[in-house]
């Protein structure tokens, strides 16, 4: 749904809202209410969503942060003084 449809439903919820209220017919308007309050809320979780990832792609093309921490392979024991790995296990 384009971004102008969807703000014209809410403006439309809004505007029956109120005339619900003035009318007093407040159960239409507590339905009315609540399905605004949804349209309100689903209208602003994917904007905000959308602008923090593009917000962060650009900040990591800018810079040179991966999102992924480079992983780095290290020999996890050495064998005597000249630090070299281990490869079979034996200690001699």
């Amino acid at each position: 749904m384009s971004r102008n449809a969807l703000m014209s439903g809410i403006a439309l919820l809004a505007a029956g809202a109120l005339v619900a209220a003035s009318l007093g017919a407040y159960r239409v308007f507590s339905y009315v209410a609540g399905v605004f309050i949804l349209a309100v809320v689903a209208a602003a979780c994917d904007a905000v969503v959308d602008e923090i990832i593009s917000e962060a792609r650009d900040r990591q093309q800018r810079a040179d942060v991966p999102l992924e921490p480079r992983r780095i392979e290290r020999a996890t024991s050495t064998d005597g003084l000249d630090r070299t790995a281990d490869v079979e296990g034996n200690d001699d």
